[in-house]
């Protein structure tokens, strides 16, 4: 696991009033069928792509392809059924779609298949592969601006039945030819789940593992792969709880942030070099694979997740600046698997709605309409809102350092808590003392504090990652 330096944790989840209109909200589907979307990709006017699948007769190889192309008021121009292409989108700059999935339908195949086709929907080529054993599935997919594509595939090396998975990235050039590929393989799973491109650089990975922790917990992967599909640099990040790590962007002089959850849903951000300098949790997790984040033009960030409200399992598209601070959050009782840009304030959505599911498309602009949206606040209490203590974690006294402009409370006490909810520290503050040792042997990981006052009706509370 990567050691961890200069970490800063930041825990800020507001009330948001914010402007938005949902433009449609489509549901598209036949009485006795399974019809699921998985990808989405906004072409430009009146040429919205989206990529499903449906099964009419049940088992897997009822699975079948579908294809649909919609206007920009959601209404549809045409679908295609039983095509060879299926599973994730992309599109290329010159407006050629890429699709990777498989020989079916299904979302596991016996081997993949990546298929280019041209603007006017010409298949240019076929990209055929057998990986070993079962279980083949294409986790994400990228368009290169050489007119190929790169993507990533896990594939189980242990039985059917009981899966470990290994990963494979493969790189395509414009004629669908292999120019290389990149192995992640370990004792137990190893698995890559999306993927940023940036130029001259090459490419950075996302997804998780628990071959490297030694015990088999599961930890946040990333990694830098070359232009030649040499290994730059490789990582894993470790928690307390398990770490399942998704979606991907990269952000030009900032970083590289990656979302994924534990308990909660969270955002983690490394430097270039591969060092973890801040967490961000959001609500309470549902699982789920289907995360997936990305740098929207006026420098934030957007991503989707399944959170856990009230016993509900939603999937919420949420924005925030850089450091964490959610500017809005929608949220459906659906299960949304991919979005795209149509403008800067305007996204698609899709994804799959009902127990007998539809394929769900959604259209909103986050500025057109005064509404309210409120943001999640299942995991932190209202007097985080007007706290008078700043509480954070410093590394090289291995202690927390608490600041306040106010000190006129009486007797004020802190208490640090572990995942597990055991007391590990207790102190009294005082107004000529900040720092605060902590216990020498505190395990890497998240922890709760409480700051009680003689004289103040509230207890402020908050939470701590400490490495």
């Amino acid at each position: 696991m990567k050691s961890i330096s200069g970490l800063t944790f930041i825990f800020s989840l507001l009330f948001n009033t914010v402007y938005a209109q949902i433009i449609f909200e489509n549901q598209i589907g036949s009485e006795f069928c399974y019809e699921e979307a998985i990808g989405v990709r906004y072409m430009g006017t009146d040429d919205i792509f989206v990529s499903a699948s449906y099964n009419c007769s049940g088992g897997i190889a009822g699975w079948n392809s579908f294809m649909l192309q919609f206007d920009d008021n959601g209404d549809t121009i045409f679908t295609e059924k039983n095509t060879l292409h299926n599973g994730i989108i992309d599109n290329s700059q010159n407006g050629n779609l890429f699709f990777g999935g498989g020989n079916s339908a299904g979302f596991v195949y016996d081997s993949l298949r990546v298929i280019k086709l041209s603007s006017s929907l010409t298949k240019i080529w076929q990209y055929d592969t057998l990986l070993p054993i079962c279980n083949n599935q294409i986790t994400a997919l990228k368009a290169t601006p050489d007119g190929g594509v790169v993507f990533s595939a896990i594939y189980s090396f242990a039985t059917c039945n009981q899966p470990l998975y290994n990963s494979l990235l493969i790189k395509l050039n414009a004629d669908g030819e292999k120019e290389w590929a990149y192995s992640l393989e370990g004792a137990l799973n190893d698995q890559i789940h999306d993927i940023e491109y940036v130029e001259n650089e090459g490419y950075y990975l996302s997804g998780w593992s628990n071959s490297q922790s030694g015990t088999g917990i599961v930890e946040v992967f990333a990694a830098k792969i070359d232009l030649q599909g040499n290994e730059v640099w490789q990582n894993t990040y470790g928690f307390i709880e398990n770490s399942y790590a998704y979606g991907i962007t990269i952000v030009e002089d900032s970083g590289i942030y990656i979302t994924g959850y534990t308990s909660s849903v969270f955002v983690v951000k490394l430097d270039f070099s591969g060092n973890l300098s801040a967490l961000y949790p959001f609500g309470n997790a549902c699982g789920g694979t289907f995360m997936k984040i990305s740098h929207t033009p006026d420098n934030g960030l957007v991503f989707l997740s399944r959170v856990n409200n009230n016993g509900i399992c939603r999937s919420v598209f949420t924005k925030t600046d850089l450091s964490g601070q959610v500017i809005w959050q929608k949220e459906w009782e659906a299960v949304l698997r991919d979005f795209d840009y149509v403008n800067d304030s305007s996204f698609i959505l899709t994804g799959n709605i009902n127990h007998l599911p539809d394929i769900l498309l959604i259209r909103f602009d986050s500025t057109t309409l005064p509404g309210y949206i409120p943001t999640d606040t299942t995991s932190v209490e209202e007097h985080l809102i007007d706290n008078v203590y700043s509480v954070s974690f410093i590394k090289e006294q291995h202690a927390l350092y608490i600041k306040s402009d106010n000190y006129h409370f009486s007797n004020a006490a802190i208490k640090v808590f572990d995942f597990q909810g055991r007391q590990i520290m207790s102190s009294k503050i005082h107004p000529d003392n900040q720092f605060y040792p902590l216990p020498p042997n505190s395990a890497v990981g998240i922890y709760f504090y409480q700051i009680v006052t003689e004289n103040r009706p509230k207890t402020e509370s908050g939470k701590l990652f400490i490495y």
